[in-house]
């Protein structure tokens, strides 16, 4: 129905809110509030511009803050959609003015009727009144609604299933071919590090584990660390499984550390078994090489027959 004035002011549209701030502000010149369009329907968007031209003295002393306020909601049933920002320009020669202010809004209503903006008030000016006609939209009286559409079967090939299943289909593939691998290599890996030692490598004629117990059991035998001479002892017996372990394992031992060599026992041919007390013997030869730190007498008996008991339970059978 008509909404001559549609009193019923929400919060909803930002120019008279905006411009009722300005009232108290000297103004001078000329203001004025125009829409491209007086006339749209539900939806339909309308542009507001509200325009002050005036000269540059007056607009200087203007405060920066008021022209904020016009961002705002206006006070009638339109909505607004987008505000653009101010706008600063000469003013046309035709005004007699200076300066050109202006700020629009895009705006929208769902009310069918009349919008009536009053004039807008600006210090001692007042812009003129606007009045914007809501249309309903034109509907067909015998206008019903569509009736609902029939249910489509769709009929799926085997090719189409295929397709649909083709990921799934692929990655249970692949996670097969891993699990196959996996058993398939596993047991060969592991073999690998419980298989027989390598034949020895006869070094100027000897064995080396003929070598290594020629070093190892007068160490043993002649208790060298009884007389300061630990550092000593535990160079020679180190180094001297290493050596084997290069001549009978094919093991790069010499020129490792004890940990490079703690790393790399897992993937050699020397026995699981003995690889805990191999660590632990070199690292208890280090701390007497490298820390200077004292072991007791036990203790240093306890390597070396160690080292022993390691070469002698390694030779190979046809040397035994």
């Amino acid at each position: 129905g008509l909404r001559a004035l549609n009193l019923e002011v929400g919060n909803k549209l930002a120019i008279l809110a905006a411009i009722a701030c300005l009232v108290a502000l000297p103004a001078k010149g000329q203001f004025t509030l125009e829409a491209d369009t007086n006339r749209i329907q539900w939806g339909e968007r309308v542009t507001l511009t509200a325009t002050w031209m005036t000269s540059l003295a007056a607009l200087k002393a203007t405060p920066e803050t008021t022209w904020g306020a016009w961002q705002d909601s206006l006070e009638t049933s339109l909505d607004v959609l987008k505000t653009h920002p101010l706008d600063t320009a000469a003013a046309p020669p035709s005004s007699g003015m200076e300066v050109m202010v202006s700020q629009s809004w895009e705006a929208t209503s769902f009310d069918s009727g009349f919008v009536a903006i009053a004039p807008l008030a600006l210090g001692a000016m007042a812009s003129n009144a606007l009045t914007i006609q809501v249309l309903t939209p034109d509907l067909d009286a015998e206008a019903q609604p569509r009736p609902p559409a029939d249910i489509v079967g769709v009929h799926l090939t085997f090719w189409d299933r295929l397709k649909a299943w083709a990921p799934w289909m692929l990655g249970l593939a692949l996670m097969g071919g891993l699990v196959w691998l996996a058993a398939r290599f596993l047991p060969n890996l592991r073999a690998r590090r419980n298989e027989s030692p390598l034949p020895e490598v006869v070094v100027d004629g000897r064995p080396p584990h003929e070598i290594a117990l020629n070093i190892l059991a007068p160490l043993l035998a002649d208790e060298g660390w009884k007389r300061g001479l630990d550092k000593d002892v535990h160079v020679e017996a180190s180094l001297a499984v290493r050596h084997y372990l290069e001549g009978r394992f094919g093991l790069q031992a010499a020129e490792r550390t004890t940990s490079e060599l703690k790393a790399i026992l897992p993937t050699s041919s020397v026995p699981a078994s003995w690889h805990p007390r191999l660590v632990a013997s070199f690292e208890a030869g280090d701390m007497v090489k490298f820390a200077k730190g004292s072991i007791s007498d036990l203790a240093h008996r306890e390597i070396l027959k160690g080292y022993i008991d390691f070469v002698e339970s390694t030779i190979p059978a046809s040397d035994e």
